[in-house]
């Protein structure tokens, strides 16, 4: 539900609301199944309406915790979409591909 809301939000260019329910769904999601909990898919999503505010680097950060925890939780070597995605997520950030950075 939460994750839904978000997705309507940031189509009508509300991106800070967006924001504040996707860290409310996170914080939610750690005080469920515990602080240590990964939860890299809302980490991973967090980095898309900072990115489209153009701050780049606290997209990176999102994006780059999301990918240490998809490793940590499906190996380091191994391939899977949810890694490749977050990679993929991070080349978006990349200050090639925004050079003012």
């Amino acid at each position: 539900m939460v994750g839904g809301a978000s997705n309507h939000l940031q189509v009508y260019d509300n991106i800070t609301k967006a924001i504040r329910y996707y860290e409310q769904a996170l914080q939610m999601k750690r005080r469920m199944y515990g602080e240590n909990t990964a939860n890299p898919d809302i980490m991973q999503t967090l980095g898309y309406p900072w990115m489209s505010l153009g701050d780049y680097w606290k997209a990176i950060s999102y994006h780059e915790q999301s990918l240490q925890r998809y490793r940590s939780i499906y190996g380091e070597n191994t391939t899977h979409p949810y890694i490749v995605q977050s990679l993929s997520s991070d080349l978006q950030c990349s200050p090639k591909r925004h050079p003012r950075l």
